[in-house]
């Protein structure tokens, strides 16, 4: 039996088209308000609007009715009370056909649309440390307005990005807002309020004061991630996947989606992904390096003198692999590096902090090459770290390690030399990026093996040392670097058959005595970083 009670409150929701008499706008960015309200203003809309946006409509002589004198009460208190007024929000949520009576005896007007943006909350935190200026961007009446206008999207339109005023004037030239538009358009309010709150929470929070400051809390008790869309995507990591990329809102510079694309196709899903893992592999490389990544893994890493001979011994590293791949260097690209690379390798995209006007040209022969330029000086403020299983999120800080914390120690007889020193620090910035098990075989400060992902250290150990077979031209004896010590002293009889001399690992193992042991045995010098780096 259907309740007839509860049948006489239940709100009477219309799917009907809306049409627009009456508009209020309050605007803090003014982009393009002044040719909506022309617009609106043609259409005979009466136009409502506070103070800055009140004196801007004026300007370009627009018939517009300031708020206070609409509502009869002036602002207060420097502007921070304007259109908090019974007569305003009974206008936006009056429900049509249902208050009619109740705004009619009060003598109210409907307020069919609402046009508002936000106190540029998030810009004043990237100008400003002055915390009362921040502070008094809270927007307060924004917000309200728009909840209330979004609430009652049935019978009001709500907008709230100056990307959505074309829509709204074509749906009003047409007869008015449909259910649909109104629907769209309450969602996105609904989004931009909660935004701004979390983003006004977080900046509280990181005040770290009083009670906050007492709880200790390294991790927030809500964690919310907020990010803006820039793009669709082709497709995923396969052409049967859906994708899109996303930055977020708070760091829009320091990203990969903030560097410049010069030339050739889009760019997709396994660029974008490949890319951004080149560049994490060349942050500590202060020297002339490059890289040749595969499936976010380096085929082949080097530091040489120039960018052609760095990317030369990249290659040569594992010149199978590298076809197909994504290359990025730390320094400007040349017309003759350009050359060599388009003669040698297929590549799906290159990264460099700048490209000579030469090596642009010689690239842009190939349509299939995108080529990116990056700012090294940006920072992306890495802090948190996140793994998505399922539908819940793992939450760490980054593994951004002072290489200062790392204290070397040296538990061999035989000690490195200093060609053997350079290769283990550079093998062991390497090895620290990759997914464990890893292991990184390198000689004159560049790779010669590398085995990330393996099930067994003792696999990978082989599998890096097997590719020393195609570089043994070398006067230098390679060096190993591992990111978790050796459980068994196995992995240091491998290593011993394939010539290795120094090695450079964790250690903590309660088999380090034995491994300690087989390393002097074999003649190798071994260091202790005391730190691990697994990456799972």
């Amino acid at each position: 039996m259907i309740n007839s009670d509860l049948n006489k409150t239940k709100p009477r929701l219309t799917t009907k088209t809306v049409g627009i008499q009456t508009a209020l706008i309050s605007v803090s960015d003014k982009t393009s308000i002044v040719s909506f309200a022309k617009e609106l203003s043609k259409l005979g809309v009466k136009l409502i609007a506070t103070g800055g946006t009140f004196n801007s409509l004026k300007e370009a002589q627009i018939n517009v009715q300031e708020v206070s004198d609409y509502t009869g009460f002036p602002e207060l208190i420097d502007g921070r009370v304007k259109t908090l007024h019974p007569k305003i929000y009974a206008g936006i949520l009056a429900r049509r056909g249902q208050d009619d009576d109740t705004l009619e005896s009060l003598q109210i007007p409907f307020i069919d649309l609402v046009c508002v943006n936000l106190y540029p909350f998030s810009e004043t935190l990237d100008t400003t440390d002055d915390n009362l200026q921040i502070i008094e961007n809270i927007d307060v009446g924004g917000p309200t307005l728009i909840r209330a206008a979004a609430k009652n999207h049935a019978h009001v339109g709500i907008v709230t990005e100056p990307s959505d005023y074309r829509f709204v004037i074509e749906a009003i030239k047409k007869g008015g807002l449909t259910s649909d538009l109104r629907h769209y358009l309450s969602c996105k309010a609904f989004e931009k309020i909660a935004l701004y709150d979390l983003c006004i929470a977080n900046y509280l929070k990181k005040k770290n004061t009083g009670f906050f400051a007492e709880k200790d809390e390294f991790f927030p008790e809500n964690f919310s991630l907020t990010y803006q869309k820039m793009s669709d995507l082709r497709y995923g990591e396969n052409p049967h996947q859906k994708a899109a990329w996303y930055r977020p809102l708070k760091f829009k510079n320091g990203g990969f989606s903030s560097y410049k694309k010069l030339a050739g196709k889009k760019l997709s899903y396994n660029n974008i992904s490949d890319g951004h893992s080149a560049l994490e592999f060349l942050k500590n490389l202060s020297k002339t390096a490059c890289v040749i990544i595969k499936h976010s893994t380096p085929c082949g890493v080097s530091i040489s003198k120039s960018t052609l001979d760095a990317y030369k011994r990249a290659y040569n590293s594992d010149p199978e692999s590298a076809f197909g791949g994504v290359i990025a260097f730390n320094e400007a690209i040349n017309q003759e590096t350009a050359e060599h690379i388009i003669n040698t390798q297929f590549a799906e995209l290159i990264i460099a902090p700048e490209f000579e006007e030469h090596a642009i040209n010689a690239f842009s022969k190939n349509k299939n090459i995108r080529l990116i330029e990056y700012d090294p000086n940006q920072n992306e403020n890495h802090f948190f770290n996140f793994k998505k299983i399922g539908n819940e999120l793992l939450v760490q800080e980054f593994d951004n390690v002072d290489p200062m914390a790392e204290e070397w120690k040296l538990v061999t007889q035989n000690q490195p030399s200093v060609s053997e020193l350079k290769d283990l620090h550079f093998s062991w910035e390497i090895v620290k990026k990759l997914r464990s098990n890893a292991i990184v075989v390198a000689r004159s400060e560049t790779s010669v093996g590398i085995s990330s992902g393996q099930t067994s250290r003792v696999f990978a150990v082989r599998h890096a040392t097997s590719k020393l077979t195609r570089n043994q031209n070398k006067t230098d004896t390679p060096v190993l670097a591992s990111d978790g010590f050796f459980p068994f002293p196995d992995n240091i009889e491998i290593a011993a058959k394939k010539g290795i001399s120094a090695i450079v690992q964790p250690g903590g193992s309660i088999n380090d005595k034995k491994i300690i042991a087989e390393a002097n045995k074999a003649g190798i010098a071994m260091i202790f970083t005391g730190i691990r780096h697994f990456a799972h």
